[in-house]
């Protein structure tokens, strides 16, 4: 569930103005985050079952920052660059943190 949204302008470029999106997130399920982020990731990549095991821990042993980070995962969006991605809990910089350029 969605805690909540913001949009916000944070700096600007030239005639580039960058913008933040944050989202808050309550897992309230994490069984259900787990599936979601295991059926996504099938669907959307090339990585085997055992890969994403290896990647988001199993049902039994579940890596909720790591389902987040993998259903949140920003793909490329027409006329956008996505400068910065993270996912973090409580505060904490996860360990699944990409930054692009």
């Amino acid at each position: 569930m969605a805690a909540c949204t913001n949009i916000t302008s944070v700096e600007t470029e030239g005639a580039r103005t960058t913008y933040r999106i944050e989202l808050d997130v309550v897992v309230n399920n994490p069984v259900d985050t787990w599936r979601a982020a295991f059926s996504q990731t099938l669907v959307r990549t090339r990585l085997t079952a055992a890969e994403i095991i290896e990647t988001i821990g199993s049902a039994r042993d579940i890596h909720l920052l790591d389902c987040l980070y993998l259903l949140a995962n920003p793909a490329q969006y027409d006329g956008c660059e996505v400068t910065k991605f993270q996912v973090r809990a409580g505060g904490e910089q996860a360990a699944a943190d990409a930054r692009t350029s």
